[in-house]
C-alpha cells in the first residue's frame, strides 16, 4: 500500500475556492463597518468642536469680565483658530481645544450672545472626507450628520 502524504491539486483548489467565497461575503461587510466607524468618529469630532466653541465662549466671558466680541475661526486640518493675515486659508492662532479629528475645512463664528454658526456654504465642517452638518433643532447641542 502506498503511503499518501499531503493534499491533491483538486483538494487545494477546493480550499482556495471556499476561501475566496468566504472573502467575497465578508470583505464588503468589514468595509461597511469600517466606513460607519469613520463616519461616527467624524460626527463625534464635530460635536466635540461645537462643545469646544461653547467652552471658548464661556472661558472668554470669565477671563474678559463679560466682554466678548464676535469671532470667526477657521479649521485648516492643523488647528481651529484665527486666520492668518497673509494667507486667510491658514490658522494663525489655534483657539479651540478638543479631542478628535481636526476638520480640513470649515469656519465657526461665535456671536456676542453665545450663538454658534458654522459655514454658510452648505458644509459646516469637513472631517475625514465627510461633510458634516449641524442640525440644532431639538436640543442645545443639536445633532451632527456626516455624509
Amino acid at each position: 500500500m502506498k503511503n499518501k502524504k499531503g493534499f491533491t491539486l483538486i483538494e487545494l483548489l477546493a480550499i482556495i475556492i471556499v476561501m475566496a467565497l468566504i472573502m467575497l461575503v465578508t470583505v464588503p461587510i468589514i468595509i461597511s463597518i469600517v466606513n460607519n466607524s469613520r463616519k461616527h468618529y467624524a460626527e463625534d469630532s464635530a460635536a466635540g468642536i461645537y462643545k469646544a466653541a461653547k467652552n471658548f465662549y464661556i472661558k472668554s466671558l470669565v477671563t474678559d469680565t463679560g466682554n466678548f466680541e464676535e469671532i470667526t475661526m477657521i479649521c485648516d486640518g492643523t488647528a481651529c483658530g484665527t486666520r492668518q493675515t497673509e494667507n486667510p486659508n491658514k490658522v494663525e492662532t489655534p483657539l479651540l481645544e478638543f479631542t478628535g479629528t481636526i476638520p480640513s475645512d470649515g469656519s465657526i463664528t461665535i456671536f456676542k450672545d453665545g450663538q454658534i454658526k458654522f459655514n454658510d456654504n452648505g458644509i459646516d465642517l469637513l472631517i475625514n472626507g465627510y461633510e458634516c452638518e449641524h442640525n440644532k433643532a431639538g436640543s442645545e447641542n443639536g445633532k451632527w450628520t456626516c455624509n
